[in-house]
C-alpha cells in the first residue's frame, strides 16, 4: 500500500513540475548594447583602454578631424582597433548646418565625406560606419551615403524623447530601415531622473540600444561623461547579462552586410 502511495506521490509531483515548466513564460533574451564615442579625444579614450578590456566592452569610435592628428594619435587608434574596438568615421571638420551655415551636398561629399575617408584609408583604417555631427542629417542624402557606408548614424534621442518612444524603439539589425540608426546621448546628467534604471529595464526586456558619449570627465559640461558613473552602468548591464557589440558587429548579423561592405564604391588603396 505504501509503495502505491509513494508511486502516486512521485507521479503527481512529476506532473506538477511538468505543468509548471510548461506554464512558465519563456526566458527573455537580453538586448544588445552598443557603445559609441564621437570626435577626436584620442588621448582620453586611450587612457581607459584597460577598463574597456576589464569589462570586455567593445566601443565604436567615430573619428573626426583626422587630418589634424599626429602619428602618436593615429598609433593609439590602431591599438584600440587591435583591442577589438571599431574605428568609424565622423566627417573631416565636424561641420553642421545652422547658425547661418548651409551645406551643399556635392561639396559636403567631396570634403567632409570622401576626402577624410580617403585619409583614413591611407592610414590603414577602413570605416564601414558613418555618423553625422550632432543631429545634422538629411533624408535626401541617403542614397549618396548608402553607396559609401553600410550604416549611417543619423542622430540622438534626448532623454525626454526617449521616455516617449522607448516602448516602440529598438535597434533592429534585420530591418530595411536599419541603415539609418539612432542613439541615446550619455551626457554628464544621464543618470538623473532614473535614466539608468530605464535603460537597464529596457535591455532586460530585449530592447537593443546604442549609447553615445564623447569623453570621460567629471565636469558638468554637456559633452562629457563621468567615468565612475559610466562604468557603474556597465557593471549593472553586465550583471544583468547584456551583450556589448560594436555597430558593425551588431548590423553584420544580417548575412548580406559583410558582402555589401566589401562592395563600397569608393576605390580601395593600393
Amino acid at each position: 500500500m505504501n509503495k502505491v502511495l509513494n508511486s502516486s506521490f512521485y507521479f503527481l509531483l512529476l506532473l506538477s513540475l511538468v505543468w509548471i515548466s510548461c506554464d512558465s513564460p519563456p526566458h527573455q533574451e537580453r538586448g544588445k548594447v552598443l557603445l559609441l564615442c564621437d570626435d577626436y579625444h584620442i588621448n582620453n579614450w586611450y587612457q581607459y583602454k584597460d577598463s574597456f578590456i576589464k569589462y570586455d566592452i567593445p566601443v565604436s569610435f567615430f573619428v573626426s578631424h583626422f587630418h589634424q592628428m599626429d602619428a602618436p594619435a593615429i598609433a593609439k587608434l590602431h591599438q584600440l582597433e587591435k583591442s577589438g574596438h571599431e574605428i568609424a568615421y565622423h566627417t573631416l571638420n565636424h561641420i553642421q548646418e545652422g547658425d547661418g551655415v548651409e551645406i551643399e551636398l556635392g561639396s559636403y561629399l567631396r570634403t567632409e565625406i570622401d576626402s577624410g575617408f580617403q585619409l583614413m584609408r591611407r592610414a590603414g583604417f577602413n570605416p564601414h560606419v558613418f555618423a553625422f555631427p550632432g543631429d545634422h542629417s538629411k533624408e535626401a542624402w541617403r542614397d549618396s551615403l548608402r553607396s559609401r557606408f553600410p550604416i549611417v548614424r543619423a542622430g540622438s534621442f534626448g532623454y525626454f524623447e526617449y521616455w516617449e518612444r522607448r516602448r516602440s524603439f529598438s535597434l533592429q539589425a534585420d530591418k530595411p530601415d536599419s541603415f539609418w540608426c539612432y542613439d541615446i546621448g550619455l551626457n554628464s546628467r544621464f543618470t538623473e531622473d532614473d535614466n539608468m534604471l530605464m535603460m537597464l529595464e529596457d535591455v532586460s526586456e530585449g530592447k537593443n540600444i546604442a549609447l553615445l558619449f564623447h569623453s570621460f570627465d567629471d565636469s558638468s559640461t554637456p559633452y562629457t561623461t563621468p567615468a565612475e558613473t559610466f562604468f557603474a552602468l556597465i557593471r549593472e548591464f553586465k550583471r544583468d547579462g547584456a551583450e556589448f557589440m560594436t555597430v558593425s558587429g551588431f548590423y553584420n548579423s544580417r548575412k548580406d552586410m559583410l558582402h555589401y561592405a566589401d562592395k563600397l564604391r569608393l576605390p580601395k588603396n593600393e
